[in-house]
Formats: structure tokens, sequence, C-alpha cells
């Protein structure tokens, strides 16, 4: 049986692949290239780039599962895959550490102004009064979605003594020391609030103009998880008409984004902070992902 990769993936993933007698291919596709050469495949190795769509489908005649290295399944079409028996399967938590870490990584150099204040030096300036920085153990964090993200990111921000709220669709998720309450009462009360939702259509744009309304004029937002569920330009406003607020942003609408002058202003005025979809992109979440895949595809070998 064949295997195919389409990125460059953690080498445990190949190696445990060809130890469970599959013939690994590692090919880097695009959603063109890819439809030439899937027909022999039985596993096929995505991360978020590929679409794996009814087109692609149709062609991948001999296809009986799709790996995605990561969590978010929105370019992955479940009901067709499901329609012709085929399983998918993410590595969802495996970089659930990293984003956290990442969060709060965002949060603690905008508090207290590290990237500035090292800019300075490098600029040859020794400025102290103009980086005084904010604490943040007296503060409330608000985390919307309390998956495996939002649960180590509840963990680490109690560490720091903040007061944690959390809101979750699914009410059963009960996590100690967190203060469960509604979505529309962490918008209003929270000072941070980090999302850790997937996309869906009751996702997209949670973050817009109405909901913005309802924050603190000097909060803080948070999103890694998918560009699609902030109104990007809503919040830009909402920054421009609120100097306090800030917003750290690791995920686009459209990836690689391409930043603006108003966004460039933002950034230099220390409201908004961007990386280029990192936050679960560490050396041991690559090496995670790929042993929670390893672990589903040994069982998986046992059924055929």
């Amino acid at each position: 049986m064949y295997a195919l990769l389409t990125e460059s993936f953690h080498p445990d993933l190949s190696l445990g692949l060809k130890k469970l007698d599959f013939q690994v291919d590692e090919i880097l596709c695009d959603n063109v290239s890819i439809k030439e050469i899937i027909g022999k495949y039985t596993v096929l190795v995505v991360n978020s780039g590929i679409r794996v769509d009814e087109d692609l489908l149709q062609k991948a005649t001999k296809l009986r599962i799709v790996l995605r290295v990561g969590s978010g399944m929105e370019h992955i079409d479940i009901q067709a895959c499901q329609l012709r028996g085929i399983e998918v399967y993410s590595s969802r938590g495996g970089n659930a550490n990293a984003v956290a870490e990442h969060v709060f990584g965002m949060i603690l150099m905008s508090a207290h102004q590290i990237h500035l204040a090292q800019n300075d030096m490098i600029a040859g300036k020794w400025v102290r009064e103009n980086h005084r920085g904010i604490e943040i153990s007296d503060k409330t964090l608000g985390i919307i979605g309390l998956g495996k993200v939002g649960s180590r990111l509840a963990q680490i921000a109690l560490g720091f003594g903040m007061k944690v709220y959390g809101y979750d669709i699914d009410t059963s998720i009960l996590i100690e020391g967190v203060h469960h309450i509604e979505d529309q009462e962490i918008f209003r009360h929270a000072d941070i609030i980090s999302f850790h939702v997937p996309l869906t259509e009751k996702t997209y744009h949670l973050i817009s103009k109405t909901n913005l309304q309802a924050l603190k004029s000097e909060a803080w937002l948070v999103n890694t998880a998918r560009g699609g569920i902030m109104n990007l330009e809503d919040t830009l406003s909402w920054l421009l008409t609120n100097p306090k607020a800030r917003a750290f942003l690791d995920v686009f609408p459209v990836e690689p984004y391409q930043t603006s002058d108003i966004v460039k202003d933002l950034v230099k005025k220390n409201q908004l902070i961007l990386t280029p979809h990192i936050a679960g992109w560490s050396q041991e979440s690559h090496k995670q992902n790929s042993l929670i895949l390893l672990d589903f595809m040994r069982n998986f070998k046992k059924t055929l």
C-alpha cells in the first residue's frame, strides 16, 4: 500500500509508516499537481495547503484514509470522505501546549513592551519610563473554546494568578478554577479574550462589529485559531477608535498576509502584534503530531 506525504513533515512520520509496511512517497504538492498522482495512494497525509474535496476524491480511487497534521479540518470535505468509506483523522491536541504558550508569549511581550524596548536599544536609545509595563496577574482572561488548547491556556493563566472565564459550546467541559459563563458575558467583562474554536458557519466572523462594540474599550484580543473567525477590517477599525485596545494575531483571512500602512502603524503603537501562523509551530509539536497519527495508523493497520 502507498502513502503520500504532501509536505515536509517530521521524519518520524515517514519512518513510522514505512515500519508499518507502507510505501511512502514524499512529494511537495499543490491542489493541481496532486490530482495527477493521487490515484494509487491508500493514505494521504496533508497539512492545511491541500483541499481534500469532491474533485480530488473522484480521482483518489484507492484512498482509505486521510491524515491531517494539525487540527483544523475546514479544507477537508469530511462528508464526501465518509460517503466513500474514507476515514479522516487529525493530530488534534498535538500542538495544544505550543499554541497556549504562544498566546501567553504575545500577551506578556505586549504587556511589558519587551519588543519595543529592544527596538529602542538596537537604535542606541536607553528608554525606561516609556516602557513601563502592565502586570497581568490581576487581569481577567476570557477563553472562547475550552478544548485542548483552551484548557491548557486556562492552566497557564491560573498559574499567573489571573481570573479565568471560559465558554464552550460543549457545556459538559468543566475546568477547575475556571468560571464557566456565556460567551456574551465574556465579551462584556474580560480584559483579555483568546479564541480557540474551529472555523464553521457559526464561528465565521465571530469577532465582528457587533461583538467588538460589547468589549471594554481597553480589551485585548488574541486569535491563534482561524483567520475566518475574525472580521479583520472591523477589528482594525475598533483598534483605531480605541487607542488602549490591542489585538494579537497569528492567523489571517488570507495567508500569506500582506500588512498595510494602517497595520504597520498599529504595530508601532503596540496595539497589534502579528506572527505568521506559527503558534503551533514548535519543535515538540512537530514530533508530537506525527506520533499521534502513527498511533492511529497502528490501530488502522489491524483492521486491514
